[in-house]
């Protein structure tokens, strides 16, 4: 009896790769370790705050492009979050470093995710708890 072809795995299925967009990334923005779902509610949250502007100099600053972190199926990794938060305190605080975690930079995140969490921010946060519940 012939061999059965190798079959993809589970992770592998789920995930559409499209040349386009995963040529260019660095391995290591892309671990899995952190849901695109998370990252993107706090794109959007921010662009509604500032605009589509300074969220296009932000992604593009980062190293990963917007159509990569638009795919619920996608991760990144921690480090990449790391930077996110380090672009955009460079660009929209004109600080060298992360600053301390009682700045407006991590009260606007806790705000947005707090809004992604109950449904306001668009995030699947509020659907998720209204299931727990």
């Amino acid at each position: 009896m012939p061999a059965s072809p190798p079959t993809a795995s589970r992770a592998d299925r789920a995930i559409k790769r499209d040349p386009h967009i995963d040529a260019d990334l660095a391995p290591d923005l892309v671990v899995p370790e952190i849901s695109n779902r998370l990252v993107y509610a706090l794109l959007l949250g921010w662009e509604r705050e500032h605009g589509p502007q300074a969220i296009a100099a932000l992604v593009e600053g980062a190293g990963l492009p917007r159509a990569y972190l638009q795919d619920p199926q996608r991760f990144v990794s921690a480090s990449y979050v790391e930077g996110l938060a380090r672009t955009w305190a460079r660009q929209h605080y004109h600080l060298r470093e992360l600053p301390d975690h009682d700045h407006p930079l991590f009260a606007a995140w806790q705000a947005i995710g707090q809004q992604s969490w109950d449904g306001r921010g668009g995030g699947g946060g509020g659907a998720l708890l209204s299931l727990i519940r």
